[in-house]
């Protein structure tokens, strides 16, 4: 192998090297920005779940006072259905 044929298999060495760098390099960013985007997914879900979790808390609480009210419209018709003591 001469000189000119060794530097210029060095050459494409070096050229398929530095694409190799590149192509992994690509791929540590699409790593790094695949972790990112699950981190936004997971506190984007947490966010949706906690939400749920209130407006099921609020339902309760809005039933909770619905029932209040119908015991409270019943307790005052069976009073204002007792038959009055003369005065």
């Amino acid at each position: 192998m001469g000189s000119q044929e060794f530097h210029d298999l060095a050459n494409v060495t070096q050229a398929m090297i530095w694409k190799g760098v590149a192509a992994v390099t690509r791929a540590r960013i699409d790593i790094a920005q695949t972790h990112l985007l699950r981190e936004e997914t997971r506190e984007l879900r947490l966010r949706a779940q906690e939400a749920r979790t209130r407006s099921e808390a609020y339902a309760v609480r809005a039933a909770v006072a619905a029932e209040r009210a119908h015991l409270a419209a019943e307790w005052v018709a069976r009073v204002a259905a007792r038959p009055r003591l003369p005065a």
